[in-house]
């Protein structure tokens, strides 16, 4: 099976490194939804969505499908997706008419490698 995956998803994640969270000026609702006509609970993969930062942050395990709400000014991703045994269904939905409305604001980590490059450079500069 071929997996489509985003260039960032590589470099994202909670699993041994920095991740992007992401606040909507919107209520947010996150379907995920089994593709099998057999088995409409079973998702089909297992999925660790985050929700909130530092010690409010809750990780929510996904294995059947769902809705996730998420309430406007709340932050919440990534989305680790692990387990993948077939295809599912993502749908986002964002209570706003337009995406601009929504403000969808990216709270976005830099890697530890990154910032020493950066550091490096900086100091090699002075």
């Amino acid at each position: 099976m071929e997996v489509f995956v985003r260039p960032n998803v590589e470099r994202d994640g909670h699993k041994g490194g920095p991740f992007q969270q992401i606040r909507h000026d919107a209520d947010l609702m996150s379907f995920f939804i089994s593709i099998d006509p057999d088995d409409q609970e079973d998702l089909g993969a297992h999925i660790d969505y985050h929700m909130g930062t530092g010690e409010d942050e809750e990780i929510v395990d996904v294995d059947e499908s769902v809705c996730m709400f998420v309430p406007k000014g709340e932050v919440n991703c990534p989305v680790d997706i692990s387990d993948v045994r077939r295809p599912f269904l993502q749908l986002n939905i964002l209570t706003q008419p337009t995406k601009d409305a929504c403000y969808i604001e990216h709270l976005y980590h830099p890697f530890p490698k990154e910032e020493e490059e950066k550091e490096e450079k900086k100091e090699n500069e002075e």
